[in-house]
């Protein structure tokens, strides 16, 4: 005999935990507000920081949360740069944690590196307008003669 199933107003605990969609980029940026030092504009930060903001956040956060949010922090391009720079590495509360040392610096040049490089045509959009500028400027010079 197999045994009933949970009555439908008993839910599993974990599903009530689900973060909603766009949850990430909503905790960063309430995380800026908190922690403007560290979370306005990307800086190395110190090593030990996910147990120093689990702290702060713990009722509101588990721990795989905030692992996640700042998995997606330290991933951006500008985090990559600004640890490849050798920008001070930073406390939660702002304060300098030492440099990054060479490892560190290099794992975010290899991270940059693999980055899609962006084409003429993402940063200048009107990169053709010179070419069939040049190409009228030749359909307007009169024929050789022979």
């Amino acid at each position: 005999m197999t045994p009933d199933p949970a009555p439908p107003h008993e839910t599993n605990p974990k599903s009530e935990r689900r973060r909603p969609p766009g949850w990430i980029a909503l905790a960063l940026a309430d995380w800026a507000t908190r922690w403007p030092a560290i979370f306005e504009k990307p800086t190395p930060l110190a090593i030990g920081f996910a147990r120093q903001i689990h702290a702060e956040l713990k009722p509101q956060f588990t721990r795989k949360e905030i692992g996640v949010a700042l998995h997606h922090w330290v991933t951006r391009r500008s985090y990559y740069q600004a640890l490849a720079r050798g920008d001070v590495r930073r406390n939660l509360d702002g304060s300098e944690a030492g440099f990054p040392d060479e490892t560190s610096r290099e794992m975010a040049r290899s991270a940059l590196a693999a980055f899609p490089r962006r084409t003429a045509n993402q940063v200048l959009p009107r990169a053709a307008a010179p070419d069939s500028a040049s190409a009228a400027e030749e359909n307007e010079k009169p024929p050789a003669s022979p």
